[in-house]
């Protein structure tokens, strides 16, 4: 979702109202805690492991700012000088490493967790977790700080869960971000920008950030 005048400035944020293109202007964000060890056997359950990483990556808002210029919402692609190109669900596999196929999908934070070593309530944080990565990397809106309701019947059942096709939620929620980002005027991008800037920085290997090290799966952990 994308939103008007007004932010309180964060990776969500283009470059001025007209979106334009600056200098490579790098910033690693990471608001979000590392989930405790115990629960990460758990995250994998569910098939969210591959997406904690996102926590810390390096965005380049201005490159983001000149693909949002190049967006055209009637094809969902960004026209570009050799031509048409967009991001699919094998991306959203191959840079994210979540499901992108399977059933479709259909505001938690912990600052401590007591000790325990109960199956069912290492799962209770892995879900509080979950929907932490949900609300703040993969389906996000401009709120910040709050998670829609809706994704908590869907974590119910860890194996359900990881059947899911996540990948599609994601991609069609950063599609209609990106058509409402390239209106006039929008100042604000939501959706998945880590999936957005891992995507540019793979077409654009020059704009890499030069410490993003070598090959690894998913390529938004790098």
């Amino acid at each position: 979702m994308a939103r008007q005048a007004e932010n309180d400035g964060d990776i969500n944020r283009l470059n001025e109202t007209s979106h334009y293109a600056g200098t490579a202007d790098f910033e690693r964000v990471s608001h979000t805690l590392p989930p405790p060890d115990v629960i990460v056997p758990y995250l994998d359950e569910a098939g969210f492991g591959d997406t904690v990483p996102l926590r810390d990556f390096t965005f380049d808002n201005s490159l983001i700012s000149a693909l949002v210029e190049r967006w055209r919402p009637e094809t969902h692609t960004f026209h570009l000088l050799w031509g048409e190109v967009t991001i699919t669900l094998q991306d959203v596999a191959y840079h994210l490493g979540i499901r992108a196929h399977g059933n479709l999908v259909g505001g938690a934070f912990v600052t401590l967790m007591p000790p325990t070593d109960d199956p069912e309530t290492l799962r209770q944080y892995a879900r509080c977790y979950i929907i932490l990565l949900i609300g703040g990397y993969l389906l996000t809106d401009k709120s910040n700080n709050l998670v829609h309701v809706r994704w908590l019947p869907l974590l119910r059942d860890f194996a359900e869960c990881r059947a899911l096709s996540w990948g599609s939620a994601v991609l069609a929620w950063t599609y209609q971000s990106l058509c409402l980002a390239a209106q006039w005027g929008v100042t604000d991008i939501t959706g998945c920008t880590p999936l957005l800037m891992s995507w540019i920085y793979q077409i654009f290997l020059q704009r890499c950030p030069p410490n993003r090290g070598v090959y690894q799966y998913p390529l938004a952990a790098r």
